[in-house]
């Protein structure tokens, strides 16, 4: 039936930006730490994940149907991963909050001349930007269309 049952009954499925994920790790990118990735459902088919980087951002994942009989398995016991989440948008840190960030850094001694590009790569390392959490809330209408929000907690005290 082209379904991947696991220990129970449970589902693996990829995400359509995996092979991206797998090369920033690959490459030791001094910004992502798994031990810090962070993920909240929003809705049935909506997945918000934080992969752990020091940049603070949040990939909104839309959940994709799967289409019954395209798994062609030569065996019964062949398993195929399929894309379960599709990455629909990103979430980046507000312009307040990298701002207030960047004035609350401590200025490197080593730092030459005013270079934009040297201080925001400082501020993602320092982790300020860094997600410690994301809780999703329901807020419910008059209407049948009640609305999802996420809120957004950083290291650095902020909360978006």
């Amino acid at each position: 039936d082209g379904e991947q049952l696991l220990h129970g009954g449970a589902k693996v499925t990829l995400t359509s930006d995996r092979d991206a994920l797998c090369q920033s790790l690959k490459k030791h990118d001094s910004l992502s730490d798994l031990r810090h990735t962070r993920a909240a459902f929003v809705g049935p088919d909506c997945l918000a994940v934080s992969w752990g980087r020091g940049d603070g951002f949040v990939v909104v994942y839309r959940r994709v149907q799967p289409q019954r009989g395209v798994n062609n398995r030569r065996n019964k016991d062949e398993r195929i991963l399929e894309v379960g989440w599709n990455a629909a948008a990103v979430i980046a840190p507000t312009d307040a909050v990298a701002n207030e960030g960047l004035n609350n850094m401590t200025p490197s001694p080593y730092a030459s001349g005013d270079n934009e590009q040297q201080e925001i790569a400082s501020l993602f390392e320092s982790g300020p930007l860094r997600v410690t959490d994301l809780t999703p809330m329901i807020v419910k209408n008059d209407s049948t269309n009640d609305r999802a929000i996420l809120a957004i907690s950083r290291l650095g005290g902020f909360i978006e």
